[in-house]
C-alpha cells in the first residue's frame, strides 16, 4: 500500500509539473506556475506558492516554455494561436506551434499573450472607479463613477464604457453629464482590424438632451511595442441630437470620423492613454466636432488603481446659449479585474 501510495504521488507530481507553465528570468531565476496575460509589457503569472500573482516585466523574461494554447499578438500585428516555447538549442528564440505550423521569432517581438479559456469569466475584463470632491465653500460636491467591460474571442473582441458626472452647487445649476459606448473590433488582416461602434452623450452644460453617434469604419495600430501602442482609425458616421434649449431642437448628421489613440505603458506602474476624435459633417456644412479624452492611470496593489482623467468636447456650431467647448477633470479610485 505505501508503495502504491509513492508510486501515485510520483505520477500526480510529475503531472502537475507537465502541466505548470516555466520562465527562467535574466537573473537566472526559474518560476513554474501559470501564465496569466501579457499585456502593456507586463507579464502576469500566477505561482502555488505566493498569495498575490507576479508582475514581470516581459524583456526581463529570457525563456518561457508552456503546453497550453495562448491567443498571441505579434509586433508585426500578427496573431497566431498556438503553444509557445523557447527553442531548445537556441535559447534566444522562441518557437509558436499553431497546428502544425512553427513561427520562430525573438521575446520581444511578442507584445500580447492571452489564454484561451473556456469559459466565459475567463474571457471578461472589467474596471470599476469612483472618485467624491467636497468644499465647504459654495457648497461645492461632484460625484463621479466610471466603468468599463470587456469581453476577448479569438477574431474578435468587445467593449462597453460608461462615466457619470454629477455636480452641485450654491446659487448654480446642477449639472450631470454622462455618457456610455459599446464597440465591437473584427481581426481583418495583420494589424488592420474593423470597427462598429455606438456611443451616447447626455451634457446639461451644452443643453445636450442625448447625442447618439453610430460609426462604422477600418482602422489600424501602426505602432505596437511592448511599451506604446498607437492606432488610427476612419469611417463614417450618423449623429442624432435632441436639445434642450428654448427651440427644442433637433438635429441629424452624416460625418466623417477619424480617431488617433495612443497609449503609454513603459513608465512603470503608470500608464497614459489619449483618444482624440474629429467628426467633419458631410450634411451640415461647416460644422465640425471633436472629443479629447485624456487618462493617467497609477497602478496599487492587489489590482487597485488610481485615475487622472480629462474629457473635453468641441462643437464649431452649438445651439443658441450653449459653448462651444465643455471640458471635466476627475480623480477617482477603483479596481480591475
Amino acid at each position: 500500500m505505501k508503495r502504491l501510495f509513492t508510486l501515485l504521488l510520483i505520477i500526480f507530481s510529475s503531472h502537475t509539473l507537465l502541466a505548470q507553465d516555466t520562465l527562467v528570468l535574466n537573473n537566472g531565476n526559474v518560476m513554474y506556475g501559470e501564465i496569466k496575460s501579457l499585456s502593456k509589457g507586463v507579464l502576469k503569472f500566477e505561482t502555488p506558492y505566493s498569495d498575490k500573482d507576479f508582475l514581470i516585466e516581459w524583456l526581463h523574461v529570457e525563456e518561457i516554455y508552456s503546453r497550453r494554447t495562448f491567443s498571441i499578438v505579434l509586433q508585426n500585428g500578427e496573431k497566431p494561436i498556438g503553444s509557445i516555447n523557447t527553442i531548445t538549442n537556441n535559447k534566444d528564440s522562441v518557437e509558436i506551434l499553431e497546428f502544425i505550423v512553427f513561427t520562430h521569432l525573438i521575446i520581444p517581438e511578442i507584445v500580447e499573450i492571452t489564454p484561451l479559456e473556456k469559459s466565459f469569466l475567463g474571457r471578461l475584463s472589467a474596471s470599476l472607479d469612483f472618485g467624491f470632491y467636497r468644499a465647504k465653500s459654495n457648497n461645492l460636491t461632484q460625484i463621479t463613477s466610471n466603468g468599463s467591460f470587456g469581453y476577448f474571442a479569438e477574431k474578435w473582441d468587445g467593449k462597453a464604457s460608461f462615466s457619470v458626472l454629477n455636480s452641485s452647487q450654491d446659487d448654480v445649476k446642477r449639472t450631470k453629464r454622462s455618457d456610455a459606448d459599446i464597440s465591437v473590433r473584427r481581426n481583418l488582416k495583420g494589424k488592420i482590424y474593423g470597427l462598429i461602434k455606438t456611443s451616447l452623450l447626455q451634457n446639461e452644460e451644452i443643453q445636450l438632451d442625448l447625442r447618439s453617434t453610430s460609426e462604422v469604419g477600418i482602422g489600424s495600430y501602426f505602432v505596437n511595442t511592448n511599451s506604446a501602442l498607437m492606432g488610427l482609425s476612419l469611417g463614417g458616421a450618423f449623429t442624432q441630437e435632441t436639445y434642450s434649449d428654448s427651440l427644442n431642437t433637433v438635429k441629424r448628421s452624416v460625418e466623417a470620423f477619424v480617431t488617433l489613440s495612443v497609449n503609454l505603458f513603459n513608465t512603470g506602474d503608470l500608464s497614459l492613454l489619449t483618444e482624440g476624435t474629429a467628426y467633419p459633417s458631410i450634411t451640415e456644412k461647416g460644422r465640425i466636432r471633436a472629443d479629447l479624452s485624456i487618462d493617467l492611470k497609477y497602478d496599487l496593489p492587489w489590482d487597485f488603481y488610481i485615475k487622472f482623467g480629462y474629457t473635453h468636447n468641441f462643437d464649431n456650431q452649438p445651439v443658441e446659449g450653449a459653448p462651444e467647448n465643455d471640458y471635466v477633470f476627475q480623480t477617482t479610485f477603483g479596481w480591475e479585474l
